[in-house]
């Protein structure tokens, strides 16, 4: 006959605990102390035994713990079943004595079974009050949770029936006894924060469940782009938890926090996914908020979540801390004190991981963006770009204010763009569909492939990297903000250049105009200018042209044995300035070309011996790359000032060559195109 029900009240859940904080570790030795007082269980808590059974221990746990003594116990089946029979049922539960240990899991498995079923029976206990075979065996806290309060329960009907022999006297608890010096007081907190900290995650996994369990509130999809994975964080925590509790315990000569986060370190990777998704997260929330309102009696939608949701990150910068202050409090003599050291350098790893995991996850979402705010040509894809490794807004170093340019680097091309200033201000909201009008203008890209060195300049205050790409050897420069701005991108720009392993083959590019543009000689890496700004000596390298200075002398002549290339078409001395070898016309210089094109201009660098029809190729090519529209039926139309200010027409070689003689002597010619 099944035993009468009782009507016991119902542990609260999670969110409803009050302010009472009270771990996994601390239930297990409460419940073990529970357990004494169970008619024939003190063979259970032989310590032999639990020697006898740890193939089937949790893993990351110690044999020393309570909750894996009792997760061993449980997995037993017998123990379950001596439990329910010290409530005096009518029939009792078969237990075979012989049954001790995990090798025949298979009847560990049917005694548990057998105790499910007569709680739910004899017991009328609820589906949602009784943990499942599988939660009892796979390797998950999160199931052990519920192992646990089922046996609470029945302890807590024996109890009621006055079945509950007296507890054991001795007793039995984590809680350490009052600081007594500074180190105790950081140990203290270390065990009490990090209590508070795994019931906070505990509310929010439960509020998580109380979404999924009503199923109107939000989609299933967008809980699991909310909270991730909560779950396997939660069980992450519990276990680290025990194993500070396990070490707080000991005395303060045995205690070896270092190893404890040593043995977490590659654990701690849970972290990674959780906290990527934060800024995603809270965008969600953000948007369903009025939906999620409904559930507002467990959590407030907006500020709630969210700040429960921020505790994992905050959680994270603290370890190092506590780390610090045990080191700093702990004698060099300390038997455990290089493991200190040793776990406090292990969690700054796994906190500058999880930086970098944040970062990927921040720069992936800016591509994305990106995609929709420049007017890229049809069928261009930021995607294919690779991944996007630096996103900041350095300056326009020939810009007379601070006009910011942002730039982008990928694996594979550098972008850089400005903000479209737009006169008119958007009232009305997007109609459904409609396309984003793009809010940057592309001023210019370079392939990774074609840079052919990196110089940061620090000179005087400015902090200035030059860099110098193409088979026509173009240099332009971008102006950071500080040394560190410019130090960080000198050093992934110059990782990746030297990183590239594809040829260094000719590939179009477009060129930022404005950003300073000269012609410059391949080879070596070019050196920084002297600090005080004088000219360089004899055959120097000169860093603004990124090629050898021939030293001059007072007339206006070379030296001596220096010798310049010859200057076409022109007597005029000034001309040297320009007498920079181009990669593959040994002896021949070039000309920079300022081509404006409507309301935009560019900067190119030719030589000096172009023809009238490659020029107008490359000209067409620059406007192209540079997200300009034209009509490709109208041929176009080249126009130069001459001395007199006339706008002349060019339209063959011969045009070109006297275009080139009048402007060679200021070493640039502005192009008029149409």
């Amino acid at each position: 006959m099944p035993l009468a029900p009782t009507v016991v009240e119902q542990p609260p859940p999670p969110l409803l605990r009050g302010n009472s904080v009270v771990s996994l570790y601390q239930s297990c030795l409460n419940l073990i102390e529970r357990l004494s007082g169970v008619p024939d269980f003190e063979d259970y808590l032989n310590p032999d035994l639990l020697l006898n059974t740890q193939a089937g221990t949790p893993s990351g746990s110690s044999p020393n713990d309570p909750v894996n003594q009792l997760w061993v116990l449980f997995r037993l089946g017998s123990p379950l079943a001596c439990i329910f029979n010290g409530l005096r049922p009518k029939e009792p539960l078969k237990i075979n004595s012989a049954d001790t240990n995990l090798s025949n899991i298979n009847a560990c498995k049917a005694s548990v079974f057998r105790f499910l079923v007569a709680c739910r029976q004899e017991l009328q206990f609820k589906e949602d009050d009784l943990f499942t075979i599988s939660e009892l065996y796979q390797d998950d806290t999160n199931g052990f949770v519920k192992v646990i309060k089922t046996v609470s329960m029945v302890l807590d009907r024996m109890e009621d029936h006055g079945l509950l022999r007296a507890r054991r006297t001795a007793k039995r608890n984590s809680d350490q006894a009052k600081p007594t010096d500074n180190r105790a007081k950081v140990v203290n907190e270390i065990l009490e924060t990090e209590r508070s900290y795994v019931q906070d995650l505990e509310n929010l996994q439960a509020y998580m469940r109380a979404l999924q369990a009503d199923g109107t509130v939000i989609s299933p999809e967008t809980i699991h782009l909310i909270f991730a994975n909560l779950n396997a964080l939660v069980d992450f925590q519990r276990r680290f938890l025990i194993a500070i509790e396990t070490n707080a315990a000991f005395s303060p000569q045995d205690q070896n926090f270092g190893q404890v986060f040593l043995q977490h370190e590659e654990a701690f990777a849970v972290y990674e996914p959780f906290c990527a998704n934060f800024a995603e997260a809270s965008k969600l929330i953000l948007s369903e908020a009025p939906k999620l309102q409904k559930m507002a009696h467990l959590m407030e939608p907006i500020h709630g979540i969210t700040s429960q949701l921020i505790k994992p990150i905050q959680r994270i910068c603290k370890y190092p801390l506590f780390m610090h202050e045990l080191i700093k409090l702990t004698d060099l003599e300390f038997p455990h004190y290089r493991d200190l050291v040793q776990g406090q350098a292990s969690i700054k790893r796994v906190a500058d991981r999880i930086n970098e995991t944040n970062r990927k996850q921040d720069n992936h979402l800016i591509a994305q963006a990106l995609q929709h705010k420049i007017a890229w040509k049809d069928g261009e894809l930021v995607s294919d770009f690779g991944t996007l490794l630096l996103h900041d807004k350095l300056l326009n170093p020939r810009s007379t204010s601070d006009k910011e340019l942002e730039v982008y680097l990928f694996e594979k091309i550098l972008v850089c763009c400005q903000e479209i200033v737009s006169k008119k201000k958007q009232t009305k909201p997007l109609a459904k569909g409609a396309k984003q009008k793009p809010t940057l203008h592309l001023n210019g890209r370079i392939y990774i492939n074609n840079i052919k060195s990196i110089l940061p300049v620090n000179v005087s205050g400015s902090y200035v990297l030059h860099v110098v790409w193409n088979v026509a050897a173009e240099e332009f420069e971008l102006r950071c903000r500080n040394e560190e701005q410019l130090k960080k991108w000198h050093s992934v720009l110059d990782k990746l250049e030297d990183g590239y392993d594809e040829p260094r083959g000719y590939r179009s590019n477009s060129l930022p105009f404005g950003l300073a543009s000269q012609p410059a000689m391949l080879g070596s890496r070019p050196r920084a200018k002297t600090e005080d700004g004088t000219v360089p000596p004899v055959a120097s390298w000169n860093a603004r042209t990124a090629g050898y200075n021939a030293h001059v002398s007072s007339n206006g002549r070379p030296s001596p044995g220096m010798s310049l290339p010859p200057l076409p078409r022109t007597t005029s001395s000034s001309g040297t300035a320009m007498g920079v070898m181009s990669p593959g016309d040994a002896g021949v210089p070039q000309l920079k070309i300022k081509v404006n094109f409507q309301e935009d201009a560019y900067l190119i660098v030719v030589p000096i011996q172009i023809g009238y029809n490659e020029l107008v190729e490359r000209v067409e090519k620059k406007i192209r790359l540079c997200g300009c529209r034209r009509s490709d039926s109208q041929p176009l139309r080249l126009r130069y000032k001459d001395e007199d200010n006339d706008y002349i027409i060019m339209k063959d070689d011969d045009d070109i060559s006297l275009a080139f003689e009048s402007c060679y002597a200021e070493g640039v010619m502005n192009l008029h195109v149409s």
